[in-house]
């Protein structure tokens, strides 16, 4: 049941993904999910050590990562001129 729950989040992250118009809401949707997933493993008594991440999440932080890479890069062209 809680692989079919994460992968509903999943499914829903990436239609809803090209409806954000910029690093805020990206940023926002990616907190979303990981709250959702979150939830989700606490109803299923899932839990993990200090050093240990789901796969969804550990996902959603290089998400993260590239998302806010990408817009320091653009931030800096423009800057550039």
């Amino acid at each position: 049941m809680l692989t079919k729950n994460k992968l509903a989040i999943a499914l829903e992250f990436k239609e809803k993904i090209n409806l954000a118009k910029n690093v805020d809401e990206l940023t926002q949707l990616i907190g979303q999910v990981r709250e959702a997933n979150s939830r989700a493993e606490q109803q299923a008594g899932k839990v993990y050590g200090i050093f240990t991440k789901s796969g969804l999440i550990r996902s959603m932080n290089k998400i993260e990562v590239l998302v806010h890479n990408y817009a320091n890069e653009y931030s800096a062209k423009v800057l550039k001129g």
